[in-house]
């Protein structure tokens, strides 16, 4: 085999192992390096930007609580708005709620409201609302709940019941008694950090109907003469003013129900009468909770069609919605109560109301009644949620004894309250 003629070309010199190894590692060792770097540089900036937000950020937003969101500063002179109107402790509770949340409780916007005239911010008022996603109790977190007529005991010892700590309002007739006698109600309810809504005059519709005449101007002394009473204890304890039982359906002597119109007129007159003489010093005064015993439909069909009044001005801002099993269909409890509160929530909705809910225990079981009581505390509609305690099933409502159920069933029913 012929050999081949190649050229005289010298061998390449060989690196040193250790050379090698060097420049093999130099390219990884570089990128290495700048990741490092990288790290460092993110780590240092989001250090900075934690320590703005711990040192600054708070500092900041205890001053301008969400103004793009809420429409207020929190001035100075609304914090005293505040405690003027909800005591030091709650209103710095109230503040501190909202610095941590960035937005006011539902249960608390109705004192946010009347304290905004103290800000020059835009969109600031003086008037409460009367939306149905706008809750009205101040000073309470969430929405009061107990039983009806507690508190109302004229011995004043309904808050010596070992169930009073489960409860955290009420509805209390005044039964158009004395000023001091409704003061010493007033004042036990506050004493125990209770939220009523009261009655004032007399709730019996056959006092002022007849059956076809409303004595309308018999209705509006009455409401008036204890409201000098039930002023200063608004808003923080008194929340709103029931008037009259069951206008829509009362006792056969009187038949058949109060036409809404004597009713919205009675009311504009005395809201003119908390206008003229209170909404000075208490600002949306003028503009509180006022209604009576009626589904909200009673009041939306009444107005229907009249010309000179309407169902969603205002004049009558609140209604109620009483549950027993005989009303809703369903298979549970709560299935039935919302069927039956299905076109009340609505009505309601439509005419910018609150609902105070109850539940008749006279025909409800005691677990009906939580059951039923647990679905109400949930309404963003609701002012109060009550229950009506009929000890023997017979008609009698105990007020100061014969509770049924066990204080951690009622405290259960007051948390779920108390979160909305």
């Amino acid at each position: 085999m012929p050999k081949l003629n190649t050229p005289n070309i010298p061998p390449a010199s060989p690196v040193p192992p250790v050379q090698q190894h060097v420049q093999a590692e130099e390219k990884p060792k570089s990128k290495t390096h700048l990741a490092k770097w990288a790290i460092v540089c993110m780590s240092l900036a989001l250090a900075g930007i934690a320590l703005y937000l711990f040192f600054v950020q708070p500092e900041s937003s205890s001053n301008t609580l969400g103004n793009s969101d809420l429409g207020f500063t929190l001035t100075p002179e609304f914090k005293s708005c505040l405690t003027e109107k909800l005591g030091e402790a709650q209103a710095q509770k109230l503040v501190e709620q909202i610095q941590l949340s960035r937005s006011v409780p539902k249960s608390l916007q109705f004192v946010v409201d009347a304290c905004k005239q103290t800000n020059s911010s835009p969109g600031a008022s003086a008037l409460p609302s009367v939306s149905p996603t706008a809750s009205s109790q101040p000073g309470v977190v969430g929405i009061p709940f107990g039983p009806f007529h507690f508190g109302e005991n004229k011995a004043g010892n309904d808050y010596a019941d070992p169930l009073t700590s489960a409860f955290s309002g009420s509805f209390i007739y005044l039964d158009n008694g004395s000023s001091s006698q409704a003061d010493t109600l007033l004042k036990a309810a506050k004493d125990n950090g209770h939220r009523i809504v009261v009655s004032t005059g007399k709730s019996y519709p056959c006092t002022y109907w007849n059956g076809s005449t409303f004595n309308s101007t018999l209705f509006v002394s009455d409401t008036e003469a204890l409201l000098p009473t039930v002023v200063k204890y608004w808003p923080a304890t008194v929340v709103g003013l029931q008037l009259l039982n069951e206008p829509h359906d009362p006792q056969p002597e009187c038949k058949p129900g109060i036409p809404v119109k004597y009713l919205y007129d009675s009311v504009k007159q005395i809201r003119s009468y908390l206008s003229s003489n209170y909404e000075s010093s208490h600002p949306g005064i003028s503009k509180m909770y006022i209604g009576f015993d009626a589904p909200p439909t009673y009041f939306e069909d009444g107005l229907k069609g009249d010309s000179a009044r309407s169902s969603t001005d205002g004049t009558i801002n609140l209604a109620m919605i009483q549950w027993t099993p005989r009303k809703g269909g369903g298979a549970t409890a709560t299935e039935k109560a919302i069927a039956w509160a299905a076109p009340q929530k609505a009505a309601a909705a439509r005419m910018g109301m609150r609902l105070n809910y109850s539940v008749n225990t006279r025909d409800a079981s005691l677990a009906e009644t939580l059951e039923v009581n647990k679905w109400e505390c949930q309404q963003t509609d609701a002012l109060e949620v009550w229950w009506y305690n009929w000890s023997d099933k017979g008609g009698t409502n105990a007020v100061s004894h014969g509770f049924e159920g066990t204080l951690a069933d009622w405290q259960t029913v007051r948390d779920i309250c108390s979160q909305h």
